[in-house]
């Protein structure tokens, strides 16, 4: 087989040529489109990355934002749970301290009540005794009795003290000439009483006393000496009522 060098030439040379032509019409344009295809996808691929780290960061931040509401909302819960705490043993504490309030005023509103009713039955008691006693001081009353009350009266009025001396002294003084001294008596005195009497209050005062003399059955038994607003009481029906008037006479 012999080779043709001006055929096997002239192939080389049209290969040439079409490779040139294909590089100069075909390859170069398609290479074009491919660098900017290339270009296109390494701008979107850059953009792509760029997206991705925006949303990496974005996720981060999403993530800490939830991290740091996640710790309020457990810091706010704690802080509510003291509070509710904190409010119920408040209020535990109030709720003590009224009801305590309320058992100590039961108490003193029962105590009261009780005190009430003892001193009722009590007074509602005395005053029962008082009558009881009156009833029988005014059967046992007599002129015997008025008498041995007015020895009495005789012997404390000669012991009587310096201070209530100058009061008697002084109220028979303010006396009016027209006034005299007033012994008012349960039963009738004798003579010889009324002179005792009549001296016994001027040796008090002393000197010569005027003096009147009464009945007042009232007095039950005894006697009274008025002088002004001075009055010297020694009768059962003024030692009653002393004792029932009284707040501790029970």
């Amino acid at each position: 087989m012999q080779i043709d060098w001006t055929t096997f030439l002239l192939e080389i040379l049209n290969f040439l040529v079409l490779v040139w032509l294909l590089k100069r019409f075909f390859y170069k344009p398609v290479l074009a489109v491919l660098d900017k295809r290339r270009a296109t996808i390494e701008a979107e691929t850059s953009e792509a990355a760029r997206l991705k780290e925006e949303a990496d960061a974005l996720v981060s931040q999403y993530q800490a934002r939830m991290r740091d509401w996640e710790q309020e909302r457990e810091k706010l819960r704690h802080d509510l749970d003291g509070e509710i705490a904190s409010e119920r043993e408040k209020r535990m504490a109030a709720l003590k301290k009224s009801l305590s309030e309320e058992a100590d005023a039961a108490r003193v509103r029962e105590t009261k009540t009780r005190t009430d009713r003892e001193a009722s039955i009590a007074a509602s008691a005395r005053g029962e005794a008082f009558s009881a006693v009156g009833a029988l001081l005014t059967r046992l009353a007599s002129p015997c009795l008025t008498s041995t009350i007015v020895a009495v009266f005789l012997e404390d009025l000669a012991s009587l003290g310096e201070a209530e001396r100058r009061e008697l002294e002084q109220a028979v003084a303010h006396l009016a000439p027209e006034h005299k001294v007033e012994v008012a008596s349960a039963h009738p005195l004798s003579t010889a009483e009324q002179a005792s009497v009549a001296t016994a209050l001027g040796k008090a005062v002393g000197h010569e006393v005027n003096t009147s003399f009464k009945l007042e059955p009232d007095l039950l038994a005894g006697m009274q000496v008025s002088a002004g607003e001075c009055l010297l009481s020694s009768d059962l029906a003024s030692e009653l009522a002393f004792f029932r008037e009284r707040p501790d006479n029970g």
